[in-house]
């Protein structure tokens, strides 16, 4: 199509439009509230208008000293009919057909218009700049929201303005296609965000090929600070300055990849074949978003997913990575038809010994058309049973591929609980967390049984260095004691009794037994060279009443 056959704009070029974004009073009440937790979830709806744009690169600048934070993409772009349609009137219906896909075959995420608004929670003013591939013009359309903030203006029973704009159309290159948004007058909360790139251990140097002051992150590639992040050495992302816990909270949530050996390092156990089907499960999740082929510059820096399990485990300064006996990794898939509609998901869960780090990346993320719902949820969608004992050690992810989307609140990070889709989804997910948390359990004690019967072994050791002469132990039922002491050494027998109903023992735990003895077997070894043995022997045991 040449030039002379463009379709000209509907406002004439050089010539201001002014306006009114509108909305339905019902979305006004949320909006109102605040319907996004964190910048994070607000900033997110701008990447999946890229994403729906079919863009393959988004670039993000924040600039809060000059009060400006840039989001450029490479999608399709918008004209002035396609702002008019989507942003000047937000929907009342929440709701979207199911089924849509971008011109390249994505799912779309969004609907138009009310993650789009949900910016002026961070910002006063907003510019959009955009053209499509095909018109030789662009339009720029200025939208304040400053005026509005304290008192939206009724139109009618239903309809409230709740912002101004102005659009002027300009000439641009037939050839470009691109969206521009630009945030201005930005909240206080959120420069001093952005600000903040302090580390709470700034004067500390990790290890190994990222060697350097941890204060000094500014430049590093996204794995490089994954790694610096993610060591266990903060325990919260409060603890690191809130530039990058927004960076880091920001990666989480959006269609991009992950890190080439997360979300678990599955490459540090390659002779697990017990992890075969896990492997190619998340393998699987991993290509497919791969495949989106959508990526994320957030000041030079391309984000990724930022998850390295298992985590180190941490012992004062010293970290060690854990065993593949120290860790529990569970797949899952759900394809059924629920109330006439469809829902199919896929997702993973992880448990490991040790408290993962930081916090906020334990939980269970849902994820819809590859975008969060919200971020984290710390308590696995209410899960109610006791095992909350392990929420701090676990983590997982669901990618839901088909249904759910009418269970979503109009905050787009949490879902209705009423909702049928939602309801399998939490059942699915409680049924295979009630199966993960029950394998830890038995890891738990498969652990702690090998540390007491370990701890058992040095104790007899002992003894038989101290005797010259090897011991069994052997557990007496017997209810009335000869001895006052809960161990007895039988040196004819060679035979160390412990007495299970001695009054200091048979209230306690097999495995708090069983360490006891251990400690009582080692002092009877340091003690065989005394002369008033009995006495002291006494003495010693009395410690432990």
């Amino acid at each position: 199509m040449d030039e002379s056959e463009q379709m000209d704009p509907i406002t004439p070029l050089g010539v201001a439009k002014t306006g009114a974004i509108k909305v339905g009073s019902e979305i006004l009440v949320h909006l109102g509230q605040g319907i996004y937790s964190t910048p994070a979830n607000a900033v997110k709806e701008l990447v999946a208008n890229a994403y729906d744009a079919d863009a393959t690169r988004v670039r993000i600048r924040a600039k809060p000293d000059i009060d400006n934070f840039v989001v450029l993409d490479d999608g399709s772009g918008m004209n002035e009919s396609d702002f008019d349609k989507h942003f000047t009137i937000v929907a009342k219906s929440f709701k979207r057909a199911t089924g849509e896909t971008t011109p390249s075959g994505r799912p779309l995420i969004g609907r138009f218009g009310i993650g789009f608004l949900a910016i002026s929670q961070i910002c006063g003013k907003i510019t959009v700049i955009s053209t499509k591939a095909g018109e030789p013009f662009r339009f720029e359309a200025t939208i304040n929201f400053a005026e509005y903030k304290r008192k939206a203006i009724q139109l009618s029973e239903y309809d409230y303005e709740i912002a101004p704009y102005t659009l002027i159309n300009r000439p641009e290159d037939i050839q470009e296609h691109y969206t521009i948004v630009v945030l201005e007058d930005l909240s206080q909360t959120f420069k001093d965000d952005l600000l903040d790139k302090s580390l709470t251990l700034a004067r500390e140097a990790l290890p190994g090929r990222y060697r350097r002051p941890l204060n000094d992150l500014t430049g590093v590639s996204f794995e490089a600070l994954a790694e610096r992040l993610l060591t266990g050495q903060f325990r919260t992302l409060k603890e690191i300055g809130s530039y990058w816990a927004f960076l880091m909270d920001l990666s989480t949530i959006v269609p991009v990849p992950y890190l080439p050996q997360g979300p678990i390092r599955f490459i540090d156990y390659p002779e697990e074949d017990n992890l075969s089907t896990q492997r190619g499960v998340i393998d699987t999740l991993k290509e497919r978003v791969l495949r989106l082929n959508f990526a994320v510059d957030f000041d030079g820096v391309e984000i990724r997913k930022p998850f390295m399990l298992p985590a180190v485990a941490q012992s004062g300064k010293q970290s060690r990575s854990l065993t593949a006996t120290e860790f529990t990794v569970d797949t899952f898939a759900f394809d059924e038809m629920i109330d006439g509609e469809q829902l199919k998901f896929t997702g993973y869960l992880f448990n490991q010994r040790y408290s993962i780090a930081p916090i906020e990346l334990c939980g269970i993320i849902v994820r819809i058309k590859n975008t969060a719902i919200g971020g984290f949820r710390s308590d696995f969608l209410n899960y109610p049973a006791s095992e909350k004992l392990f929420f701090q050690q676990s983590m997982g992810e669901i990618y839901v591929e088909a249904g759910l989307e009418q269970a979503m609140n109009v905050d787009r990070a949490t879902f209705r609980i009423g909702d049928p889709h939602y309801g399998i989804l939490r059942r699915e997910l409680h049924r295979h967390l009630a199966a993960l948390f029950k394998k830890s359990r038995q890891r738990y004690v498969r652990r702690t049984t090998g540390a007491q019967d370990e701890a058992i072994g040095s104790g007899l050791a002992a003894l038989e260095k101290a005797f010259g002469m090897g011991f069994e132990l052997h557990w007496s039922s017997a209810k009335h004691v000869r001895t006052p002491l809960e161990l007895q050494i039988d040196k004819h027998e060679g035979l160390a009794i412990a007495y299970r109903e001695h009054p200091s023992l048979k209230n306690l735990s097999a495995a708090q037994r069983k360490i006891r003895i251990a400690d009582f077997l080692l002092f009877e070894a340091a003690l065989h060279s005394r002369t008033d043995r009995d006495e002291v022997a006494r003495l010693v045991y009395s410690v432990f009443e």
